[in-house]
């Protein structure tokens, strides 16, 4: 097909993935005392958007004061779970940031057989060279026209 365009202007060398929500710790004083943080009770108290949080997953950041005595399930930094504590509350530690579809999935690959190559490229489709050999021109004309690359093809090699 071609290649992708350039990138230009700021963000060239940036990464393109998507990272998580941040929520900093300032914004957890909105919820009651002694409630359990995750994504379901971020999204009712209207702190995160509950589509983009599912997507992309959340992080709790420690900017600001914390007061409240809350138990957190989500991944944190670890000045956030400073003040977490500091204040009375728990952090369940989670680990990475992970979407809600993928909570305690461990991804182990089975090492056994090679795979063997076909000849689809990464995107599922079969690669040029096997597409020209089976394909044929539409139109007379277009035969034609092939017909006379082949020649001059074969007489380029000689």
């Amino acid at each position: 097909m071609g290649r992708l365009a350039m990138l230009r202007g700021k963000g060239k060398l940036k990464s393109r993935k998507n990272k998580p929500v941040i929520v900093n710790v300032k914004y957890l004083n909105l919820l009651s005392d002694g409630a359990i943080v995750d994504i379901k009770t971020l999204s009712k108290a209207g702190i995160v958007d509950k589509k983009d949080a599912i997507k992309y997953g959340v992080k709790i950041l420690g900017d600001g004061k914390f007061e409240k005595k809350l138990t957190v399930k989500l991944p944190t930094s670890k000045g956030a779970k400073k003040k977490i504590e500091g204040a009375g509350g728990r952090v369940i530690q989670v680990g990475k940031v992970e979407k809600v579809g993928e909570v305690g999935k461990v991804g182990k690959e089975k090492v056994g057989k090679a795979k063997k190559k076909s000849s689809k490229s990464s995107t599922g489709r079969k690669s040029r060279k096997g597409r020209r050999k089976n394909k044929k021109p539409a139109t007379a004309k277009a035969q034609k026209n092939a017909k006379v690359r082949k020649k001059k093809s074969k007489l380029n090699k000689k």
